[in-house]
């Protein structure tokens, strides 16, 4: 996320089990990441697992027009939000 673009596609390409906790918000350079999508790659189900159950797997703060396809939410209060 840190080096990402606005507008930009992350297309995650295996089937690994990643930490959640992940925030879509800003990039190094202070950009809102607005636009971004993140998704599996084709015939992948990566998982985005929470840390606790009290955590959300993924939070966006203050952009517009995100898109989260193909990914697989485990655990958390709240899968995203």
């Amino acid at each position: 996320m840190r080096a990402a673009r606005p507008g930009n596609v992350i297309e995650i390409a295996d089937d690994s089990r990643y930490a959640g906790d992940l925030v879509i918000s800003t990039n190094a350079e202070g950009l809102p990441l607005d636009g971004i999508t993140i998704r599996a790659a084709s015939g992948k189900s990566p998982i985005i697992a929470a840390s606790s159950t009290t955590d959300a797997n993924i939070r966006i703060v203050g952009v517009r027009s995100v898109a989260i396809q193909g990914l697989n939410i485990d655990g958390g209060q709240a899968g995203i939000e």
